[in-house]
């Protein structure tokens, strides 16, 4: 496949995704690679849709764990899935964490345990922090 909508579509009617993932304004998906940011209601890539959905169950609880634990997001049930380079994820984690530290924020551990985190000066909605899967 070369369109990253029909793969999404595609990884929805096979399972690998729950429905409610597809075709929702409450839902969105960035990716940032070399050449800029792109955003739309379906990962901009390939690669993102085999990142979200190769650990699906796992998104939905750091979901449902970082919406639990909102208190400033005016609004949690947006969700945004913000995928990252694989060789970033962790300069950017680790900064994102300091950071925290720094204003006294604490992450929730059981947040960090699914492998993901939130980005909480992402006020508008949640943020989720998605690693790009590597493709062989």
């Amino acid at each position: 496949m070369y369109d990253a909508k029909e793969a999404w579509e595609t990884l929805s009617a096979r399972g690998f995704i729950p429905r409610e993932w597809i075709n929702r304004d409450d839902r969105s998906y960035v990716l940032e690679a070399p050449d800029g940011s792109r955003r739309g209601y379906f990962p901009p890539s390939i690669r993102m849709a085999i990142s979200l959905a190769s650990d699906a169950p796992n998104v939905l609880l750091a979901e449902e764990i970082a919406r639990k634990h909102a208190k400033d997001i005016r609004n949690p049930q947006r969700v945004v899935c913000r995928c990252l380079r694989a060789e970033t994820i962790n300069a950017y984690r680790d900064s994102l964490m300091r950071g925290l530290k720094d204003g006294n924020i604490q992450m929730p551990a059981e947040l960090i345990a699914t492998g993901y985190i939130q980005d909480p000066y992402h006020v508008e909605s949640l943020m989720i922090l998605i690693p790009e899967a590597p493709l062989t």
